[in-house]
């Protein structure tokens, strides 16, 4: 039974039996069938907190009614909500009611994190709720391809949210929302389909396949899903063996063989691409003016009288109390000392462990080992002059302050005794 008119004629000759005060259980087509030709709306009241996605009662009766009527009739009958939860009766119609209901339950996060909460009693009621959504959408065509949509989004596409979803659940709502792309119920892209199917049949073919009725019980509709996987074989085979383990039946799958994207070899181009030839780097540029100020450069200290001279200059510079000029020629001419007499560094290799053997080789210095020496010891000695100033610094203010601190004292003791006298 494909479509709604065949569930129509179903639901008009079961609907048949007549009971009475004197009948029970009579049955009276004819007479249901005349007063089903008069009926143009259908209603039924809602004044509880129960929903028309709670259970399946609204879609068994007010949907099998509407069916029932519009088949005997042949015309359209419309269905509406008399929401009498406020307390004054409000007529809805019944498009409008269920879409309230979707957006305040089914796709509020608030109620999604109750649900989620409560494991897979949760997310059982999650799954009942979009097969009732399919069932009122099948007899009332009450919901919209928005809603449809909102469902693969919410509780499939989310993988947060699919992830805290029991697998058989997941397959059973991707079921429901294939089944209505099926059969018309709602018109979405390929996209979305293609990534519906995938997850359908990649949860079967991992967990084992979930037969309802919608879904390992119709074979149909898991032949008509392969068409629109974009999986590969593999997977496709393993998802055939489980489904014909399940049932005992066989399911044509028409499996296309799908080329293989050449990833590998887009990745190794890619590396090629971004691999730098080290003999294709340029030098680095030095500007013309940089040469010639190098050029142009003074030539090392050549006597103990311009190297102290220099250190006196930077030291007056920086704090214009520095010692005197002997103290610096002195240091300086120690400078000049060692750098006449070059360090020799010692190369100390260790025989092994616990030989407490040490073998140590003198080397000569080069220049640039004796330049960074020097400058090294210059260094030292200005770090030492600066902090020696600022030692005696500290010290003046300190005497400073307790000079104030006694002439206060003072003056507090003279006017103490003067007030006593007076």
């Amino acid at each position: 039974m494909e479509g709604s008119e065949g569930l129509g004629r179903y639901l008009h000759e079961s609907y048949v039996l007549h009971y009475g005060k004197s009948v029970y259980g009579v049955p009276a087509r004819d007479v249901f069938e005349e007063i089903l030709k008069t009926v143009d709306i259908v209603t039924q009241v809602r004044d509880s907190v129960w929903g028309v996605l709670d259970n399946d009662d609204v879609a068994q009766y007010l949907g099998g009614l509407k069916l029932a009527a519009q088949a005997a009739s042949g015309e359209e009958v419309q269905a509406y909500i008399i929401n009498t939860r406020t307390g004054s009766a409000r007529v809805q119609s019944f498009s409008e009611f269920v879409s309230t209901e979707l957006r305040s339950r089914l796709f509020n996060p608030k109620w999604i994190e109750g649900m989620l909460k409560e494991g897979y009693a949760g997310a059982r009621e999650i799954g009942k709720h979009v097969a009732n959504m399919f069932l009122v959408d099948a007899t009332l065509e009450g919901i919209s391809d928005w809603a449809w949509q909102k469902v693969a989004e919410t509780f499939i596409f989310d993988e947060k949210i699919r992830n805290q979803l029991d697998p058989f659940v997941v397959q059973s709502i991707i079921g429901w929302s294939l089944e209505a792309a099926r059969r018309q119920m709602w018109q979405t892209d390929q996209e979305t389909l293609s990534r519906l199917a995938n997850i359908y049949v990649q949860t079967a073919a991992q967990y084992g396949v979930v037969c309802c009725h919608h879904t390992c019980a119709n074979i149909k509709f898991n032949e008509w899903v392969a068409t629109y996987s974009t999986l590969d074989s593999s997977t496709f085979t393993r998802f055939k063996e489980i489904f014909s383990k399940a049932t005992n039946k066989e399911i044509n799958l028409e499996i296309p063989e799908k080329p293989t994207a050449p990833e590998d070899q887009s990745l190794t181009q890619n590396q090629e691409n971004n691999a730098v030839d080290e003999s294709s780097v340029p030098e680095p540029f030095v500007p013309a003016e940089n040469i010639q100020q190098l050029a142009e450069s003074p030539p090392p200290y050549t006597s103990i009288d311009q190297k102290a001279e220099q250190i006196e200059e930077t030291l007056e510079v920086e704090q214009p109390t520095s010692s005197s000029t002997g103290e610096v020629k002195e240091a300086a001419e120690d400078i000049l000392v060692k750098q006449e007499q070059p360090l020799q560094p010692r190369t100390v290799s260790t025989a092994g462990p616990g030989s407490g053997q040490d073998t140590t080789s003198d080397t000569p210095q080069t220049g640039s080992e004796q330049g960074a020496e020097s400058k090294s010891r210059a260094y030292e000695l200005e770090v030492t002059r600066k902090t020696q100033v600022s030692t005696s610094a500290r010290k003046a203010v300190s005497f400073a302050a307790i000079v104030a601190a006694l002439g206060l004292m003072a003056l507090f003791i003279k006017g103490y005794f003067t007030g006593r006298k007076l």
